[in-house]
């Protein structure tokens, strides 16, 4: 009877470190768990941060093309500009040529 004893208590101290060991290994699946919420939820936030930021680079990219697009168009105009600067002052030029000329001329017929 006596070997009937140890063996329950054997049976019951075994029962009692395997109902441990389970209630180890469920917190440890729980933590896993939560961990691995956690790490979703920090690669969805991740994923969210990264989609705005391509869309801000998209949109940067945009402005710096449209930027570029009226530089050039600033620059087109500067030339023009000096093209039309030049043709006044060389107009400018011959059309005092022509007074000093005439004044010349008006001087000599007074003489």
């Amino acid at each position: 009877m006596d070997h009937v004893q140890k063996a329950e208590l054997r049976a019951q101290v075994s029962i009692a470190q395997c109902e441990q060991h389970v209630q180890l290994l469920n917190e440890e699946v729980y933590a896993r768990s939560q961990g691995l919420k956690l790490s979703d939820t920090q690669g969805q936030s991740l994923q969210i941060e990264l989609s705005r930021m391509k869309t801000a680079l998209v949109q940067s990219d945009a402005q710096g093309q449209s930027l570029q697009l009226e530089l050039s168009r600033m620059q087109t105009a500067l030339v023009q500009e000096q093209a039309t600067l030049r043709s006044t002052v060389q107009s400018c030029t011959r059309y005092q040529d022509d007074a000093v000329a005439v004044n010349v001329n008006y001087v000599e017929a007074l003489r």
